[in-house]
C-alpha cells in the first residue's frame, strides 16, 4: 500500500498508543484490502 498522506492524531504516553490515520488513493494500490494481508504471528 502507498500511502498519499499520514496523520498523527492522539498519542497516549502512558498506554503506549496512538492514533493514525492513512489516506490513500484506492485506483492507485497493487494490493487488496487489509483482509487478504498476512495476519500477525506475534512474536514482537
Amino acid at each position: 500500500m502507498r500511502p498519499s498522506r499520514i496523520k498523527v492524531g492522539r498519542i497516549d504516553l502512558l498506554r503506549d498508543t496512538a492514533q493514525l490515520r492513512v489516506f490513500y488513493y484506492d485506483d492507485e494500490q497493487g494490493l487488496g484490502t487489509f483482509n487478504e494481508l498476512p495476519r500477525d504471528d506475534g512474536d514482537d
